[in-house]
């Protein structure tokens, strides 16, 4: 049995197995990787066994392994998986956190079980190969519109454009915490015409292009998620699970996914494209939410863990 390396990041050398400190009685009982808040873990094949909330270890996602052992990931901020699951080597089902009380920051804890229970050291058992390589992997991202190309504007008078910069510099920042190179078309708010976009994403020979493109409308009423892209093949299913993440993260209601637009971005392009509205700016709801910080980076995680997801399935 080998047990995936969670997490592309660094085991805290104060926090190994059997480590001695003011938070452990008697000792350590598993390792802790030492990532921001909101990182991807990704699982260990086996089945979702357990997921359940204990005081000191917050938010927890136990995974039954071969043989009678287990892994819990432990801290956790959310979870993307659910119990009875099974799980792929290297899916994504958790994000990293820093829930309970026995915890001095954002990290990923990891407890390895025998068939017995008892927990064991978890680093004999990782897989030198480590995580499910993404660090080769390579992402554009398209803020859509800038300069002259302000697009509508929210209630309280911010921009699309504006918007859909910053969510594309905050995906950005995620993906490259992710061990994924991510390059955008354009970061400044500045002209760029269609063509000058489809000619950056092709010299670029990435994996994928996510266009981030706040949608707005005449009536006030029109509000929700959007993805888009041609029908079929992968690039359908980066706009699916795109779709699903942004949905489950913000609440906000899902109109689905369109394929039956076929805009520069999505046919001139040689990896697979898709476009992500992630709401109306001219919606009070919508535009209220967006112009939030903390709703954007709500939303730019749950693009950036719906990419991830792609890469590890398509790519890894």
């Amino acid at each position: 049995m080998l047990l995936l390396r969670p997490v592309p990041h660094d085991i805290n050398p104060d926090a190994r197995f059997r480590s001695i400190g003011p938070s452990w009685s008697p000792w350590h009982h598993g390792v802790d990787w030492l990532c921001p808040k909101g990182t991807a873990v990704q699982g260990s094949p086996g089945r979702v066994s357990r997921i359940y909330t204990t005081t000191y270890g917050g938010l927890t996602l136990e995974i039954a392994l071969a043989g009678g052992y287990s892994v819990n990931y432990v801290h956790l901020a959310e979870t993307r998986a659910s119990v009875g699951q099974q799980v792929a080597d290297g899916q994504i089902v958790a994000l990293s956190g820093n829930s309970g009380k026995n915890t001095t920051g954002a990290h990923l804890h990891c407890t390895l079980r025998d068939p017995g229970g008892t927990p064991i050291d978890p680093e004999p058992w990782l897989d030198p190969e480590g995580v499910v390589q993404l660090g080769n992997r390579r992402v554009v991202l398209d803020p859509a519109g800038g300069g002259r190309e302000t697009g509508l504007l929210t209630p309280s008078g911010i921009a699309a454009s504006r918007l859909n910069l910053m969510l594309a510099q905050d995906v950005r920042r995620m993906l490259e915490g992710a061990g994924v190179e991510a390059v955008m078309t354009l970061d400044a708010d500045r002209d760029m015409s269609a063509a000058q976009r489809v000619a950056a994403v092709n010299a670029a020979s990435s994996d994928c292009v996510v266009s981030i493109a706040c949608a707005g409308s005449p009536d006030a009423k029109d509000r929700g998620i959007e993805t888009f892209a041609l029908p079929g093949g992968s690039a359908q299913r980066l706009a699916e699970g795109i779709l699903y993440e942004v949905g489950l993260a913000t609440r906000a209601p899902a109109r689905g996914l369109t394929t039956r637009l076929r805009p520069a971005i999505l046919t001139q392009t040689k990896p697979p494209a898709v476009i992500v509205s992630p709401g109306h700016v001219t919606n009070p709801l919508d535009g209220a939410f967006l112009a939030e910080p903390t709703y954007r980076y709500r939303v730019a995680l749950a693009v950036s863990v719906g990419i991830l997801a792609w890469l590890a399935a398509e790519k890894g």
